[in-house]
């Protein structure tokens, strides 16, 4: 019995240690979006992995009534503003400064990258590349709409923008930065 009883203690502590690898960078962040229009977003970020690097990193917007609205789901090593930290409690600031809208580099649709008649693209060093079927008429409507708008970094050179359009969030394009 006593075999036994120190068998299971010894599993109980391999399961223990796995557990807390596996926890070796979990950090979260919620704010809030204060759109001014159409009730207050709520913003989640959490990061799940056995270091920083090999974490996943999600991102989660959420309507005023509490719906998913938007959520993508990253390897935080390939994202620039959450890579290279060394462990949660780095993470969680990166996370704060990642996915706080009040931190998002335009805040609202007329500061978007002008896009002149004629050019194949937005005005700037770092083009913007509206999402698919928004094209310059639209993407001008939505910049002089001047809707509410969040973005946050993608990968090492991106960062994705979401707006809301005629009330209703949707993804704008995407904005090129040097890596």
């Amino acid at each position: 019995m006593k075999l036994f009883a120190m068998w299971v203690v010894a599993g109980m502590a391999l399961a223990a240690s796995t557990l807390t690898a596996a926890a070796g960078c979990e950090a979260e962040f919620q704010g809030t979006w204060q759109t001014g229009e159409t009730g207050d977003f709520t913003a989640e970020a959490f990061t799940r992995g056995p270091t920083c690097d090999r974490a996943v990193a999600v991102i989660v917007l959420r309507d005023p009534t509490g719906d998913i609205v938007h959520q993508e789901a990253l390897p935080a090593g390939y994202v620039a503003t959450l890579a290279g930290r060394a462990g949660a409690d780095e993470m969680k600031s990166a996370l704060a400064e990642w996915a706080d809208p009040a931190k998002s580099a335009y805040q609202r649709a007329h500061e978007l990258p002008k896009w002149p008649k004629g050019a194949d693209a937005t005005e700037g060093d770092f083009p913007f590349m509206a999402e698919e079927g928004i094209d310059r008429d639209a993407y001008e409507a939505i910049r002089k709409a001047d809707g509410p708008v969040f973005c946050y970094v993608q990968g090492m050179e991106s960062m994705s923008c979401l707006g809301i359009v005629d009330g209703v969030l949707r993804p704008l394009g995407v904005q090129m930065f040097p890596g």
